[in-house]
């Protein structure tokens, strides 16, 4: 979907490595949310894209990997 909104044709790279403190077991679980809030009305995944991929072309990209990687290692020394 994110292809069709860019008008690209990028094939995903699975290397099969992963980062310590990566999560590859998880899954949504909306039970929570449906109890404090009662039954919600969610957008379809495609125009959800579309949705973000809207607001993303109006927002400035700042990359502050770096920053967040020091503080993920920190955290994970401590």
């Amino acid at each position: 979907m994110l292809n069709e909104e860019l008008g690209t044709n990028i094939k995903p790279i699975v290397s099969g490595e992963f980062r310590i403190s990566d999560n590859r077991h998880d899954f949504a679980d909306n039970s929570r949310i449906q109890k404090d809030f009662g039954n919600l009305e969610f957008t379809d995944l495609r125009k959800s894209v579309h949705i973000l991929f809207d607001w993303s072309m109006h927002e400035e990209s700042i990359d502050s990997f770096e920053i967040a990687d020091e503080l993920r290692r920190n955290y994970l020394v401590h």
